[in-house]
């Protein structure tokens, strides 16, 4: 017995050396593995420290981590060289757009991870619609209950249980996708901002010259597509209440965009989200723009983009302003030249009623007075000689007044005041008294303005007023000049129903449209029996100063 146990203490010391160095063996292989594994641990680490997630879009965040963590599966032995792998996004998260992020996901293997995982955070391997071995990790939101936001697909090189390490890094990664995609989402944000505001700054820029309102939107709509975030617009203006699309380009429908026109509302659609901006052009609604953005609200929400239909509205107002003020300035040279035109046809029927009409009646009576000098017929020929010298004088006198009609002669020799005494003086059979209190130096605007008034209106009151006396008063009333012409005749409302009633109401349309032009009022006021009051007041300019003469009473 003693000697077997010597014979087996000898066996047993003779294997311990080949134990020893089995063990040491093992212990290097268990020390590689560890270190091994310390090194993908290392990189994954560094990975998630890696420069380019500081700044990388959400998007780029899921396909550098899906990159990732597919080469591990591979570096592991638990998916082959090669694997498939794909990402997709089931809801609009982080300013990402559902769908495929990563490969082409296989719809039979996320229903059979879902029916697996249940309600749990846990990984699930399936076999997809080729009966392929994949490992499903979902993308979620941890709450009460969990939110799926994404799934992630790895293929397997056999249908096996990971090993708990690997398993539990696999959804420990998946956890923390979401911090980095939230700081990307952040970093996103910014960049979207500034480039909103620089979208805003150039359409400024752009539509600070008057624009029409198809061409504003087509500018706009072409400089939004800058944008990388904006992936549609469709610009639509309302024409009778009916939305027509003028402009549109990317992911959008423009008819369901003229649907969506009249709509001052951000709406999730299926595919991306979607906003109307509404053109406000003088506080009407004329047209909108309806865009379609990757980030969702946080984009078609900011208040810069709102500026920029700001801008197209504030373009379009000021080209019809500018269409306004030429179509004005049109109609007042064209009622220029008519009031010159009838001016013109009233004095030349004067010259040819009047003047023509005597010269031709004085050059018969001299020819008459030649035939009584050759019949020696002296007295009678002095006589008619006579007759026609004086009709001479009287024509004299009325082309002096057509002058004075043509152009005032005595307003720029002897100033405003003496002017008006002039006129009042040659108005035959009425009494015209004439008091001015204004100053000679008032231009020759104002001046040749309350000239013409008052020439007009004691040529009426010649014509059809049948008056005996009149008086003009022109003086300074409250920072404006104000002209009075009264007078005892039949009346306003007699006189333009009288046998000379159409000069009358052409020469008070010449005296109303005169007020007109410097900004002033015209009114005219008379009863018949009781005589007429005419009553213009022209405004003073702004830096202006005029200031009262007395010597003109």
């Amino acid at each position: 017995m003693a000697q077997q146990n010597q014979t087996a203490d000898a066996t047993d010391r003779a294997t311990l050396p080949e134990s020893l160095d089995a063990a040491l063996a093992r212990i290097g292989e268990l020390e590689a593995e560890i270190a091994a594994n310390n090194r993908r641990g290392m990189r994954l680490a560094m990975f998630f420290l890696n420069d380019r997630l500081a700044t990388a879009t959400p998007d780029e965040v899921l396909k550098l981590i899906g990159a990732m963590l597919c080469e591990y599966l591979v570096e592991v032995g638990a998916a082959p060289s090669g694997a498939d792998c794909w990402l997709r996004i089931e809801g609009h998260q982080f300013g990402i757009l559902p769908g495929d992020v990563i490969g082409v996901s296989d719809d039979v293997a996320v229903e059979r991870a879902l029916a697996e995982i249940g309600s749990d955070p846990a990984t699930a391997i399936v076999t997809d619609s080729r009966d392929r071995p994949f490992l499903v990790t979902p993308l979620a939101l941890f709450g009460e209950p969990m939110s799926i936001y994404g799934w992630l697909g790895i293929q397997l090189a056999e249908p096996k249980p990971l090993d708990e390490p690997v398993n539990s890094a696999m959804l420990a990664i998946a956890m923390w996708v979401r911090q980095h995609l939230e700081r990307a989402a952040s970093v996103a944000d910014a960049r979207r901002g500034t480039e909103i505001a620089r979208l805003a700054a150039r359409a400024q820029i752009m539509m600070a010259r008057p624009h029409e309102l198809d061409d504003a939107l087509r500018i706009i709509c072409e400089l939004l597509h800058e944008s990388d975030d904006i992936v549609g617009v469709a610009a639509v203006k309302f024409v009778s209440g009916e939305a027509r699309t003028v402009d549109y380009w990317g992911e959008i429908d423009p008819q369901r965009a003229e649907v969506l026109a009249h709509e001052d509302t951000i709406e999730a659609l299926d595919g991306p989200p979607t906003a109307v901006m509404p053109v406000m052009i003088d506080g009407v609604p004329e047209a909108s723009f309806v865009l379609c953005s990757k980030s969702g609200q946080a984009t078609l929400a900011d208040e810069m983009l709102a500026t920029v239909a700001g801008a197209v509205g504030g373009a379009v107002a000021r080209h019809r302003a500018t269409e306004t003020i030429e179509i004005l300035r049109r109609s007042a040279t064209r009622q220029l030249i008519e009031a010159q035109e009838r001016e013109r046809s009233m004095i030349a029927a004067d010259v040819h009623d009047g003047v023509l009409q005597q010269l031709g009646a004085t050059a018969i009576r001299l020819e008459l007075a030649q035939a009584r000098v050759e019949r020696s017929d002296f007295e009678a020929a002095r006589a008619i000689i006579e007759d026609g010298a004086k009709e001479i004088r009287s024509c004299a006198r009325e082309l002096r007044s057509l002058l004075m009609e043509l152009r005032p002669q005595v307003l720029d020799d002897n100033g405003l005041a003496a002017a008006l005494k002039e006129l009042g003086r040659n108005v035959q059979d009425v009494e015209v008294e004439v008091s001015s209190s204004v100053p000679d130096d008032l231009g020759n605007e104002y001046s040749i303005t309350i000239f013409r008034i008052v020439q007009e209106a004691l040529t009426n009151i010649h014509k059809h007023a049948q008056a005996h006396h009149a008086r003009v008063d022109v003086h300074l009333d409250e920072g404006a000049i104000q002209i009075t012409i009264t007078d005892d005749g039949v009346g306003y409302e007699a006189a333009v129903t009288g046998p000379s009633a159409e000069g009358s109401h052409l020469g008070l349309l010449g005296m109303r449209e005169r007020a007109d032009m410097l900004g002033g009022t015209f009114s005219i006021e008379g009863r018949s029996g009781s005589g007429t009051r005419i009553v213009a007041v022209l405004p003073i300019k702004d830096g202006e100063s005029l200031s009262v003469d007395d010597s003109g009473q």
